[in-house]
C-alpha cells in the first residue's frame, strides 16, 4: 500500500456503541479511512469482498455466527486484506483458533486505545500483532494439549516453538530452559528450515496445526 493513499479499514461488530466506538477511534488517525460497518457475517462478509479492504477489524461473536467463518470462507479471497480480530478476553479457544485461520492480529475487547493503534498500525505496515492477554490465553491453550513431533522436530524444538508460539522471547525461552540464547537461537533456525517457514506468523499457524499452540 503507497503511504500517500490512507488504508481502507472496514470494521464488523455485533453491538452498536462499541461498532462506533472503533469508528471513532479509527477516524481520529491520521492515514485510514473506513469505507463500511456491519453488524452481522453475512453483510461484512459481502461488503468485504466488495470493497477489498486493507484491514478488517473482525468482532469474533456476531449474530450470525463467529469470525471464524469469514477467516474460512472469505479471507483466502482478499490476500491484500489484513485480519484484526476482537475477541471477548474469556474466549479462550478463538485465540488459537483465529491466529491458525490466518488472523494476523489479535485484541481482547479490554484492550486499551493505545495497543488498539499499535495493533492497527502494525497490520497496516505488513506486521503482526497479538495483545498480551490474546498470548497469555494461547499460552493457557498450548497447555491443554500435547500432540507426538512431526515434521522431524526434536522434543527440544518442540519444547521451544511452543513458548516461541505462546509469544515468549528467545532470552526468556533460554531464562526458562537454562540454556544460552544462541541455542534458542540454533533451534528456531533449524525449526524453520525442517518447516520450511520463516515468518513469526507461520510459525505460530504451523504449532496450532499440530496441537502443541
Amino acid at each position: 500500500m503507497s503511504h500517500s493513499i490512507a488504508a481502507s479499514i472496514y470494521i464488523i461488530e455485533e453491538f452498536a456503541l462499541i461498532r462506533q466506538l472503533i469508528n471513532n477511534l479509527v477516524k481520529s488517525l491520521p492515514g485510514y479511512t473506513i469505507v463500511g460497518r456491519s453488524a452481522s457475517l453475512a453483510r461484512g462478509g459481502e461488503a468485504c469482498l466488495r470493497h477489498k479492504p486493507d484491514v478488517v477489524i473482525l468482532g469474533w461473536n456476531l449474530p450470525d455466527g463467529t469470525g471464524d467463518r469469514l477467516l474460512r470462507d472469505v479471507a483466502p479471497a482478499l490476500p491484500g486484506t489484513r485480519w484484526l480480530v476482537v475477541t471477548p478476553q474469556e474466549s479462550s479457544e478463538a485465540v488459537p483458533t483465529a491466529i491458525g485461520l490466518g488472523a494476523q492480529g489479535v485484541l481482547v475487547k479490554e484492550s486499551d486505545p493505545a495497543t488498539f493503534r499499535q495493533a492497527l498500525a502494525r497490520l497496516v505496515g505488513g506486521g503482526s500483532f497479538y495483545c498480551p492477554r490474546s498470548s497469555r490465553l494461547l499460552l493457557d491453550f498450548v497447555r491443554n494439549r500435547t500432540r507426538s513431533n512431526p515434521d522431524g522436530l526434536t522434543d527440544r524444538e518442540v519444547e521451544i516453538l511452543r513458548h516461541f508460539a505462546a509469544g515468549a522471547a528467545p532470552k526468556s525461552i533460554a531464562d526458562l530452559l537454562r540454556i544460552s540464547v544462541k541455542t534458542v537461537q540454533n533451534q528456531l533456525s533449524s525449526i524453520r528450515h525442517k518447516l520450511g517457514v520463516q515468518e513469526t506468523a507461520d510459525l505460530v499457524r504451523y504449532a496450532i496445526r499440530i496441537g502443541v499452540a
